[in-house]
């Protein structure tokens, strides 16, 4: 059994607990009754043993995830904002499916960026994300991550244009996707100046020179 006390034991809640192994047992912890700080102690044969520290917090709400969209072979940093300002704990780790991905923690309190997973020769390529403050229990961000095949960059027409932009540029290739475009991740690079593109079809996109 595990005992869950809160203050000076006035509040106490019990829960029972399994054997995992000769060294472990296990237990499901309660719904707090007010604050998020807990005693737990194991009783075995009327003998109490240990008392530890548990930490309750509340599950993270995510407003928003960005980018949604990444190369198959993984890599991309994905940053999850929380609606609440301290909802990520130091060992918050993000899942893309059924792929694990690590935390990486940013200076501010409601961000969280993880690694998005390579996803190999997998059938799925379109997986929820989700987010977990313990490694144990998984919140559902309510978004989606696609995996994009590899771009490949075959033609660009026409490859000049007047200094002071509109030139519409065709760009030739394969692995175009329309859900880039959708969610204003698809863009063209003209040295350091970044325009939308517009998606053709999966083989083409297009867009307009800017001015130099």
């Amino acid at each position: 059994m595990c005992t869950w006390t809160w203050g000076s034991q006035v509040e106490r809640l019990t829960t029972s607990a399994s054997r995992v192994s000769i060294s472990l047992l296990q237990c499901a912890s309660p719904r707090p009754p007010h604050a998020l700080i807990a005693d737990i102690q194991v009783t075995v044969a009327g003998t109490w043993h240990g008392v530890h520290r548990f930490h309750f917090y509340e599950s993270a709400m995510l407003s928003t995830v960005r980018p949604l969209v990444g190369p198959e072979e993984g890599g991309t940093i994905v940053t999850l904002t929380s609606k609440s300002d301290h909802s990520f704990r130091s060992s918050a780790i993000c899942r893309f499916g059924i792929e694990l991905a690590v935390g990486i923690h940013l200076p501010v309190a409601n961000r969280l960026a993880c690694l998005a997973p390579p996803i190999g020769g997998a059938a799925v390529r379109h997986v929820p994300i989700f987010v977990s403050n313990n490694g144990q229990q998984f919140v559902f961000s309510e978004h989606h991550f696609s995996y994009l095949r590899r771009l490949l960059i075959t033609s660009i027409w026409p490859t000049s244009g007047p200094a002071d932009g509109g030139t519409f540029v065709r760009i030739g290739g394969v692995g175009f996707s329309q859900r880039p475009a959708t969610l204003s991740h698809l863009l063209c690079k003209f040295n350091v100046s970044v325009v939308p593109a517009i998606f053709i079809s999966a083989a083409e996109i297009a867009c307009y020179s800017p001015e130099v």
